[in-house]
């Protein structure tokens, strides 16, 4: 079905097509479930009950037209074999809650779950740390694709902090060499400069 009228707002009361994009099928718009994940992620009230993280983004008032977007995404979307590519906003600038071209870059998946933020998950103690009543000690573990690995045992969670800020940063960097040839630079270096802090 072809797109009728693209100033109609017809997406969380903001987002549109565009007058460019009326008489073409979504279909043909290799953007559009791009951008309206991201739209949900934003302004869906469910989304952000199930996932607090996305509570206070935004999209770009620029981003709000589906056929801005597709420009944006026909020059900067990539593909790599056997990966899932995402659309990140917060590798680039660290903390970013707005979903724009300066601050947006696509990613694999790989790459993006390294820095997912886990305040919902993580408890009393700093990220990358538990405390084992066993041993009584402080852990220092990360993942590492699909398993753990406890990298140290400390008599306080400040060291195991970091001990785990050493480790994740050197395994972040190792990432990005393994991916250079075949992601932006821009994601490159932000990458390589990643700096784990105790409030992340």
């Amino acid at each position: 079905m072809a797109i009728k009228n693209g100033l109609d707002k017809i997406y969380y009361g903001i987002g549109y097509y565009g007058k460019e994009l009326e008489g073409v099928k979504l279909s043909d718009i290799p953007s559009y479930r791009t951008w309206r994940m991201m739209l949900q992620r934003c302004y869906d009230e469910k989304v952000h009950n199930a996932e607090p993280r996305y509570r206070d983004c935004v999209v770009c008032d620029e981003w709000h037209s589906l056929y801005n977007f597709n420009k944006w995404y026909l020059q900067n979307y990539y593909s790599i074999a056997g990966e899932r590519m995402e659309l990140d906003k917060d590798i680039l600038v660290k903390g970013n809650k707005i979903y724009s071209p300066d601050t947006c870059v696509f990613a694999p998946q790989r790459i993006n779950v390294l820095i997912v933020c886990a305040n919902r998950i993580r408890g009393k103690f700093p990220i990358g740390v538990y405390y084992d009543k066993q041993k009584k000690k402080y852990i220092a573990s990360l993942s590492c694709g699909d398993r753990t690995v406890k990298v140290a045992r400390c008599e306080t969670p400040i060291e195991a902090f970091f001990e785990y800020k050493f480790y994740k940063e050197l395994h972040i960097k190792n990432v990005a060499e393994c991916y250079k040839d075949h992601i932006p630079e821009c994601l490159y270096n932000a990458l390589i400069n990643w700096n784990i802090e105790i409030t992340d």
